[in-house]
């Protein structure tokens, strides 16, 4: 089943219309005239006001029990259609004549006054029963226009809500369900006994007929068939929307707001498809756009470096005789430098790859920051790099639980980007200091420092700042290798600019008193 692809804030809460409750039937009133109820309310009420003015003629006057007979009419017509209201005027008026009018208990020829009343009851009742069928019309209308507010409402809000497609859809067909009182069934594409619901042979077909017709279907000779509602938008039919077990009659402003619901179901999954299959696509591009940087920044990063190993290679062993002691030391370091510089970019390539995985696992330790920078300075110092470096550590600063090695290369990756972007002239800065319940490391440069606009690029995979040399020995997988490395330490890193000019490289570690269950020195933490 799939939903709507909202990720849309929660809609401010509006209460549903008050005048009608979630799930109120939405059925016509059955017609007085129709209903045998109503007829046998008239003859009693003839009746009750026959035998109420025999109780009183014996003390009111004539045209007392006509106050009786109307205050009757009026009455009933409240309750009775125009028709049966004007029929059971008229038997109240002959009744009258034929009990009350002298001569009693028969028929003769009433005065002018008489009739004048006669008349004005048929038409009192005629009057205040129109009056009524038209306030039960309202009535009747305003309810509809309710209901189907108040289930359009309950609608919109869960597919408007924040939860996932799947269960945002759940939650909106299960709404639909309260207010039609009836079981729901979707089916996305065309019906077919393969459909993954359990439709009988009429309700299928029903379901078919929906989809190829592209109208509401209901078979109006079997109930249990239920109706059914084709999901249409501009690009076709979607499915089906299907009302089961439905109760009683319903009256075609019922089935209209079925079908209304059906059509801002179909928009819904439609966006939702539309949305996914973008993120498909946006997927797919920007996959093949890092293919593409990889194999652009891999193939002349590893191009160079061969071409000066075959080279420096086939000189040794072809005029090997020729060569002097000092240009055979020459080529053979060429030889060692690049195969350590091919050895750097397939170790970077690795460590991404790792650390971008679900599966690694950090073997943790509780260490000492200065322990780990000062290993790292040395490292670096040991590969030729001459350069000043130096580095201040704030006093009693609390152990971390770190995978040291790691980290270790987070401070070498650092000082190794320090020195390609300043210059052979800048010195190299380290200090570390507590702040709050971490621990501060930052790596510091006289550089030209890092343009605003970069500072968070510089963190993504293959980019590379335009101020570099594009033959420096770098694939810009420096800086994202630091940051997903202390990302899985629980921290962050970020670059700032330098006070008196050039780039602080700055990251963060929690202190070992914040861990909630240290691990001993050697242990594994995932």
């Amino acid at each position: 089943m799939e939903g709507p692809e909202l990720a849309q804030s929660e809609p401010a809460e509006v209460a549903p219309p008050a005048s009608v409750a979630m799930g109120a039937p939405l059925t016509p009133r059955p017609d007085s005239t129709d209903n045998l109820r109503s007829y046998l309310t008239a003859g009693g009420s003839v009746l009750c006001s026959t035998v109420l003015c025999l109780f009183l003629s014996p003390i009111a006057a004539l045209e007392d029990l006509a106050m009786v007979h109307l205050l009757g009419i009026v009455l009933l017509s409240m309750w009775c259609s125009v028709g049966l209201s004007l029929a059971a005027a008229s038997l109240m008026v002959l009744t009258f004549d034929y009990v009350f009018v002298p001569p009693s208990f028969a028929f003769a020829e009433t005065e002018f006054t008489y009739s004048l009343t006669f008349i004005v009851m048929i038409l009192v009742a005629g009057v205040v029963s129109g009056l009524q069928q038209r306030f039960r019309r309202e009535e009747r209308a305003a309810r509809e226009a309710a209901f189907r507010a108040s289930t359009l409402y309950g609608l919109e809000k869960e597919l408007s809500a924040g939860s996932q497609s799947p269960t945002r859809m759940q939650n909106a067909l299960r709404s639909l369900e309260v207010s039609f009182e009836s079981k729901l069934e979707l089916i996305l594409g065309r019906p077919s006994p393969s459909s993954p619901v359990g439709l009988t042979r009429e309700q299928l077909a029903l379901a078919e007929r929906a989809f190829g017709r592209l109208e509401l279907s209901r078979d109006t000779t079997n109930a249990a068939a239920g109706v059914w509602a084709p999901l249409v938008v501009e690009s076709g039919c979607l499915g089906v929307l299907g009302l089961l077990g439905i109760r009683g009659s319903k009256g075609d402003v019922w089935y209209d707001l079925f079908g209304a619901c059906a059509s801002r179901l179909a928009s819904s999954i439609e966006s939702t498809q539309l949305g996914e299959a973008a993120r498909r696509s946006e997927l797919a591009a920007e996959t093949e756009r890092m293919r593409s940087s990889l194999l652009s920044a891999v193939s002349h990063d590893l191009k160079t470096p061969l071409s000066s190993i075959l080279a420096a290679g086939t000189t040794l062993l072809e005029r090997r005789a020729e060569l002097d002691e000092q240009a055979f030391d020459e080529l053979l370091s060429a030889v060692v430098l690049e195969t350590e510089r091919l050895s750097r970019l397939v170790h970077d390539l690795l460590s991404i790859t790792r650390l971008e995985s679900s599966a690694i696992v950090l073997r943790k330790s509780a260490e000492s920051i200065e322990e780990i920078v000062t290993v790292a300075v040395q490292r670096l110092r040991a590969q030729g790099v001459e350069r000043a470096i130096s580095c201040d550590f704030g006093k009693e600063l609390p152990l971390v639980l770190v995978d040291p090695t790691l980290i270790e290369q987070v401070v070498i990756n650092l000082m190794t980007n320090a020195v390609r972007y300043a210059g052979p002239s800048s010195p190299i800065d380290l200090s570390a200091a507590v702040e709050q319940d971490r621990v501060l490391v930052r790596v510091q440069d006289r550089g030209p420092g890092v343009a605003p606009g970069e500072r968070a690029r510089v963190f993504d995979k293959f980019y590379r700042s335009p101020s570099v040399a594009s033959a420096d020995g770098g694939i810009g997988l420096g800086l994202t290798i630091c940051r997903a490395i202390v990302t899985a330490h629980g921290g962050a890193i970020a670059i700032a600019e330098r006070d008196g000019g050039g780039a602080s490289v700055e990251f963060t570690l929690p202190a070992l008193a914040t861990v909630s269950e240290p691990l001993a020195a050697g242990s594994s933490a995932p």
